[in-house]
């Protein structure tokens, strides 16, 4: 089976043996982009640096699925300084640009890439929000960013995305081929039939 999507033959080798995934997040914030990843350490990869958040870190993404509402996907940081926390509630980050990636490393929670990284979730910066918890009597400071997707739940998809774009960006790829008659028949139809 041939892989159009673009994962490289590096990493689609690493995927048919046991591999251990990493997630690369990128937030374009205010002043300061952030670079992190699910391991430990520091990856190198795409001109930039990625630090490891290890256990600090959670990304939540819906479950993939057909129909027409954007779903989010949601970022949170736990263990926050006390320094930082002023920056994060001033910063206007509403819109800023967001990617998720996903790779694999060589070992569990590690930092040596193998292969380029794919593409996973892309979206912009909807919310961010500090959360105070109280664990054993300490208080510990996350930041929640909230990730969205897609344009207005009112936009035609056609403008967005057809079967001409998705020939134009993976050659020979036949997916979206009926949109046009799909299309034409969605705007004969009446709902509910009289």
């Amino acid at each position: 089976m041939e892989m159009t999507r673009g994962i490289g033959a590096v990493m689609l080798a690493a995927l048919s043996k046991h591999f251990h995934p990493v997630l690369l997040v990128f937030i374009d914030w205010p002043d300061d982009p952030v670079f992190a990843h699910s391991g430990s350490g520091a990856i190198t990869f795409d001109d930039a640096t990625w630090q490891g958040v290890g256990q600090f870190g959670r990304v939540d993404l819906p479950q993939e699925s057909t129909g027409m509402m954007a779903t989010r996907a949601t970022l949170t940081l736990v263990g926050i300084a006390e320094s930082d926390i002023d920056d994060i509630e001033t910063a206007t980050a509403r819109n800023r640009s967001c990617r998720i990636l996903v790779g694999c490393v060589t070992q569990a929670g590690g930092n040596v890439l193998i292969g380029d990284p794919v593409e996973l979730w892309s979206g912009y910066v909807d919310a961010a929000r500090l959360r105070v918890d109280a664990e054993g009597g300490d208080l510990v400071h996350a930041v929640r960013v909230e990730i969205g997707v897609g344009p207005s739940a009112r936009a035609r998809a056609s403008v967005y995305h057809s079967a001409e774009d998705q020939a134009s960006s993976f050659s020979g790829d036949t997916a979206g081929r009926h949109l046009v008659r799909i299309e034409a028949i969605t705007e004969a139809a009446t709902w509910p039939e009289t």
